[in-house]
């Protein structure tokens, strides 16, 4: 006798899929046209809904959520206000804008002090200084101080006077000084501050005060804010309705772009004049900086080119790729007044990217009569959409292995076509194996390897040799495994049981189904001297 095994169903593996996130960062799409400000506004804030997280705030500085405004300072001794905007931007050209109040000039508040600066400062977060340093000194920079109180150890001009001061509050570049008490007359007054490349043109209430060019000045990056400070004598100062606009920098990102074909893009970056003096700006130069030369270009342009006020000005811009890579340049414009507008281009070439999940199937020992099937993944782990336009085999499956799957196929980034294999084994042999490969409309083809090996395992079984029983009985005879399986249990048995016909009679099994026993799975063929059976494992 013969027995031969199986491998059970519960032993068949599937592809376990992981779900890829994917995130494509753009702005706009490749081909839109876009435009910007001249200027952009950084900070605007009317307080009535106020966000402390944006803020740098002093220790005694704080929202007035019923007069929706800031206090810098109550009026108190010994206060020390700040409100900064801790974001690093150009200190160079700025209109800023805001209302102010300082108090008043009393008995009770020893005539008041000491002011508000407004600061351009290369630090934000130095150590607090009070009274007659207006929590501006350590700042390391400009500030426009409206001083209300005349302090001799910091070369006060006045009791109240406005100036342009450098790192300390004693060092008055230029200063103006003021009718007393205009500052301190317990109103809101509105202030109006030009920054022009270190040229300072202060606005009081609508009205001129100075016009003033800083010597040497060099542009730096650094931050905007307010401080101000009380001494023994001291005010309750307030800001409100604060605007910054500076000009504009700005970027244009293609995002990510298929590759399939050399890339190439027509499009135009309107710019347009919303400069706060209501003047006509005139480009005098367009630049390209850094990148890869080719990859963008300015076409058509010519300075002088002029942009009158509300209007906009047309620039052509040219965008070629034929390699993969992540590219960036910086768009230039600078203007007759000394402003310079930036750009920032960024661009990204990919190629389609597809992975097999998983990389590699492998059906184990599969029994030659039966068919293993799994089901796979083929992902678009990449940026860029990609349509798999068909699947085919290296060497035809080898005959033993096949593919269904629906194509052409378009993946987007993220997507998965799903891919089912069979594999029906044809012969015992050490190992089969192909390559599946998936072909796209790209210039990518991606393949992974399927294996499996057929398995018609036998191992020979013995019985006792000789049964001898009377007339009328039955009698049974052990079977015996003589080696063990090396891979499967034992499926079914088969055999031919042989017989002495001069001490048997042969009976019709059909009449007499004692004959043999009668079992699940027993298929038993009688002969004259001998019964083939086969037993089947249920």
């Amino acid at each position: 006798m013969t027995g031969s095994s199986q491998r059970s169903s519960t032993d068949h593996f599937y592809a376990i899929l992981t779900a890829l996130l994917f995130l494509l960062i753009s702005v706009g799409s490749a081909d839109a046209q876009t435009e910007i400000p001249w200027r952009e506004v950084i900070w605007e804030d009317d307080f009535s809904a106020y966000d402390a997280s944006r803020y740098y705030v002093g220790v005694s500085s704080y929202h007035d959520p019923a007069g929706q405004d800031l206090v810098l300072t109550p009026g108190a001794i010994g206060q020390t206000g700040r409100l900064f905007l801790p974001q690093l931007l150009p200190i160079d050209y700025c209109d800023v804008s805001f209302r102010a109040r300082f108090g008043y000039n009393g008995t009770t508040n020893s005539g008041g002090a000491d002011g508000i600066v407004f600061v351009l400062g290369a630090l934000y977060d130095y150590a607090p200084t009070g009274g007659g340093q207006l929590n501006f000194d350590g700042c390391l920079g400009y500030g426009v101080e409206f001083d209300t109180y005349e302090n001799g150890d910091r070369s006060d001009p006045h009791p109240e006077h406005i100036a342009v001061i450098k790192e300390r509050t004693d060092n008055h570049l230029h200063s103006e000084t003021l009718v007393v008490p205009t500052l301190e007359d317990n109103g809101w007054h509105r202030i109006l501050i030009r920054f022009r490349g270190g040229r300072v043109h202060v606005f009081l209430d609508n009205v001129s005060r100075f016009d003033h060019t800083i010597a040497n000045f060099f542009p730096f990056d650094g931050f905007y804010g307010f401080v101000s400070a009380t001494g023994t004598s001291f005010n309750e100062h307030r800001i409100d309705d604060i605007r910054l606009s500076l000009p504009t920098r700005s970027a244009m990102n293609f995002g990510s772009v298929s590759l399939c074909e050399p890339f190439a893009l027509d499009t135009s970056l309107f710019v347009r004049n919303n400069h706060p003096d209501n003047m006509a700006l005139t480009i005098t130069a367009v630049r390209l900086q850094g990148g890869t030369p080719g990859i963008f270009t300015v076409q058509g342009f010519s300075v002088p080119s002029v942009i009158p006020p509300g209007g906009r000005i047309e620039v052509p811009l040219q965008v070629r790729l034929s390699t993969p890579g992540s590219y960036t340049a910086i768009l230039e414009l600078e203007a007759d007044n000394g402003e310079r507008i930036l750009d920032t281009l960024r661009i990204t070439g990919v190629l389609p990217e597809l992975t097999w999940a998983p990389p590699l199937l492998d059906f184990g020992y599969i029994w030659l009569e039966d068919t293993a099937s799994t089901r796979i993944a083929l992902v678009n782990t990449g940026d860029v959409d990609v349509t798999v336009t068909r699947l085919r085999w290296m060497s035809g499956g080898g005959y033993v292995f096949s593919y269904s799957a629906v194509t052409p196929a378009l993946l987007a980034p993220g997507d998965s076509l799903s891919v089912t294999i069979d594999f029906m084994p044809s012969g015992n042999t050490a190992l089969v194996w192909d390559s599946l490969f998936a072909d796209t409309d790209c210039r990518i083809t991606e393949g992974m390897r399927v294996q499996g090996q057929g398995d018609d395992e036998r191992v020979v079984v013995s019985v006792t040799p000789l049964l001898l029983f009377p007339p009328g009985e039955s009698g049974a005879f052990e079977v015996r495994l003589e080696e063990l399986p090396s891979r499967y249990a034992v499926r079914e048995i088969s055999g031919r049981i042989a017989f002495d016909d001069s001490f048997v009679e042969i009976l019709d099994a059909a009449r007499n189904e004692n004959l043999l026993p009668v079992a699940s799975g027993l298929v038993v063929n009688i002969q004259q001297d001998y019964a083939d059976v086969l037993l089947t494992r249920p």
